[in-house]
């Protein structure tokens, strides 16, 4: 009697290989994916698992190969469209992602994931109408889709749109109440707003429902700190630390309502996400808070650094203000540093940029061998106490002959006096004049130029602060 063979179902492989790579395990996904591959070799979706697991083994340049040689047979599918259009951004090269999404839109009209992709990636570069258009009809093809809810409220806020932002977040804590990040974001746009009474009912129903994790306690915490209570602040934020001790942004944010001490500097990410939510309105923000700092930058070089030629890098260079200002003063090439991309993205959009590299400042230096005639550090010194390790890198890297202009926000209390700084309820630092010029000068520097100046106008009141102008010790001039 012949012994009967059994044929594994090739759907029922495929379905395996997914499961294995959701569960993070790529060594069991391959001999699985090897099978389907000689029992089906044309199976659809196997170019998709293919390059999965690509992108789960690390091998990013080979995945795209995979979609690459597929998209040619087929060059009409969505699927791989979107698929390679993700990786692409994960590259880093945001243009041809964005390039693909549009293809997986034309390619299937009505696929919601495809018009919430473009979205995105669109949002993300700075075109905000047009991702504003793809996520609204996203939204309208699937509005139990959390994920595209989320982005349209970001995207509708960036859009000036706030009371709908809150509309679209509001719904989405009616469809899903137990979704922690609808919550979460409905929270921070009611902060983001100056409405901090809203923020902390929305943060205490959260708890009172049991979801009160480390970040809806550090919201609360926020929220109530923004309305004076120092001592409930210190309470949820101490509350929140105990549930997130390892979060270094959680911490500078307790340090900042006195809750634990401070550290030396603010953790990258807690710059970051200042920014990230904000940068397409970064402008609008600096008029409507009337910051100076460009203005102040502009006649500092107009009275110092006029004439100096060469690559000018801007340190933390945000969303370009400051290049804006000086633009018809230099003849650059302007070279800017920034840790948010979509920060980089804003200033990219001004066309004055010959670089510009998403990276901390003290890193980007620290691998950098040019010289630069003019150095620039506009409101990027906030968030920084102690001084020295960014003049210790900026000193080096300044021309003979160069100017280091920079902007500090100020404070004389004795803390500040004894310490050198101090951490702000906003989770800045402001120097000490004293503190500040003996670390320029320990570090190599000369003091050209040193001038108290009110920087901007925050919740209505004045922010002290000095625009000063260095230059390199050991110049002959």
């Amino acid at each position: 009697m012949d012994s009967e063979v059994i044929v594994p179902d090739p759907d029922d492989l495929a379905e395996a290989v997914r499961s294995m790579l959701r569960a993070g395990r790529p060594a069991a996904a391959r001999p699985l994916l090897s099978a389907l591959a000689r029992l089906k070799p044309n199976a659809d979706g196997l170019a998709l698992l293919e390059s999965s697991l690509k992108e789960a083994e690390g091998r990013i340049p080979e995945a795209l190969s995979v979609l690459d040689a597929a998209l040619a047979a087929g060059p009409a599918d969505a699927a791989l469209l979107k698929r390679r259009a993700g990786l692409l951004h994960r590259r880093g090269d945001c243009r041809a992602a964005i390039d693909d999404a549009a293809a997986a839109v034309i390619a299937a009209p009505h696929d919601a994931s495809a018009k919430a992709l473009l979205g995105m990636l669109l949002m993300e570069r700075g075109e905000v109408p047009g991702a504003h258009a793809c996520l609204a009809e996203a939204v309208a093809a699937e509005p139990e889709n959390g994920d595209f809810r989320l982005g349209f409220a970001e995207v509708a806020e960036r859009s000036g749109e706030v009371l709908l932002a809150a509309s679209v977040l509001e719904e989405g804590m009616e469809r899903s109440p137990g979704r922690l990040d609808f919550r979460e974001a409905a929270i921070r746009l009611a902060l983001r707003r100056g409405d901090p009474e809203k923020a902390e009912r929305l943060a205490e129903a959260a708890r009172q429902a049991g979801l009160g994790n480390a970040a809806i306690l550090r919201l609360l915490g926020q929220s109530v700190a923004a309305q004076g209570r120092a001592a409930d602040a210190r309470r949820w934020l101490g509350e929140a630390l105990k549930l997130a001790p390892a979060d270094e942004s959680l911490r500078h944010i307790a340090a900042a309502a006195g809750a634990v001490p401070p550290a030396e500097r603010a953790p990258a990410e807690f710059v970051k996400a200042r920014f990230e939510p904000t940068a397409a309105l970064f402008a609008e923000t600096a008029i409507a808070t009337r910051n100076r700092v460009p203005g102040l930058f502009r006649a500092a070089v107009l009275a110092y650094a006029q004439g100096r030629s060469g690559p000018v890098f801007d340190l933390g260079c945000g969303a370009g203000l400051v290049a804006v200002a000086l633009s018809d003063l230099l003849p650059g090439p302007f070279v800017g540093a920034d840790l948010s991309r979509r920060m980089l993205a804003a200033a990219r959009g001004w066309g004055l940029y010959a670089e510009l590299a998403e990276s901390d400042l003290i890193d980007f230096l620290a691998a950098e061998q040019r010289c630069f005639p003019l150095i620039l550090a506009a409101d990027v010194l906030v968030w920084f106490g102690s001084l020295k390790p960014v003049f210790a890198i900026v000193q080096p890297r300044l021309a003979r002959g160069g100017r280091f202009i920079l902007s500090l926000e100020t404070t004389n209390t004795e803390e500040a006096k004894e310490r050198g700084w101090v951490l702000g309820p906003e989770g800045r630092y402001a120097h000490c004049v004293a503190a500040f010029e003996s670390a320029a000068v320990a570090e190599g520097f000369r003091l050209i130029h040193v001038a108290p100046e009110i920087l901007r106008i925050e919740k209505g009141a004045a922010v002290p602060g000095l625009i000063a102008v260095l230059g390199r010790r050991d110049d002959a001039e």
